[in-house]
């Protein structure tokens, strides 16, 4: 029974701390770089290890904090650390999928990346909550035809209340993928896109989320004014 608790304990300890799997020599003696991945976002790792599965070392928090951590190889796509080469995990390979070439990935990784470290969605997630809270203000507006009560909040929340934040998303301004044309295009032309692309897919999101959060917020707003208004 104590043999079983002390395995448990080091298997606890190996997960806690990094230097129970590396040494600390080992750890000081390499560079913490940028793991750069195909999301992306960017890390800040420690690379130990890595194989055509995975890739395998030390990721350190916001907090400074340093945690054991794997990414698989299919969601990496570069490394790099200070004063060594960039070290691509990324592979052009059409037959499994991979139909970008390497240049083209590293511009759609950049535009991801841009995205999703300096696009702020604040005017969708400002303009959906005005939505949703017009939708249900006129949801809630009885016309005293069932009753005598006539007036904003006096009649109950239907489905347009219920369904805004779910059909609210024509408020978000799609942006169209053009297919790129290697055979006409110039290479410049090429990158361009792929990186327009890659800001795009993080931005649309991005969007999407504030409009869907903003209307909820909306609806809300005027469900507990309502609620408010008529028990008083």
């Amino acid at each position: 029974m104590m043999k079983t608790g002390l395995i448990i304990l080091y298997v606890i300890g190996m997960i806690i701390s990094p230097s129970s799997m590396f040494s600390q020599d080992d750890l000081i003696n390499n560079q913490f770089g940028t793991l750069f991945l195909l999301s992306g976002d960017t890390v800040s790792f420690l690379i130990k290890e890595d194989n055509e599965w995975l890739v395998n070392g030390v990721k350190k928090k916001k907090n400074g904090k340093e945690q054991i951590k794997n990414y698989p190889i299919e969601d990496v796509f570069s490394f790099k650390a200070v004063n060594k080469d960039l070290k691509y995990f990324y592979e052009h390979k059409p037959s499994k999928g991979t139909f970008l070439s390497v240049k083209e990935m590293e511009q759609y990784v950049l535009g991801q990346k841009e995205a999703i470290y300096n696009y702020k969605s604040h005017k969708y997630l400002y303009g959906s909550i005005f939505f949703g809270m017009f939708v249900s203000l006129v949801d809630t507006y009885s016309f005293g035809i069932k009753d005598s009560t006539v007036g904003f909040f006096k009649g109950k929340a239907g489905w347009p209340t219920l369904a805004t934040p779910f059909f609210s998303g024509f408020l978000v301004k799609k942006n169209n993928i053009r297919l790129i044309d290697r055979n006409s295009w110039e290479e410049e032309d090429v990158l361009k896109e792929s990186y327009r692309q890659g800001y795009n897919s993080i931005r649309n999101t991005k969007d999407s989320k504030s409009v869907f959060l903003g209307s909820t917020i909306g609806v809300v707003i005027i469900l507990v004014v309502r609620e408010f208004v008529n028990k008083n």
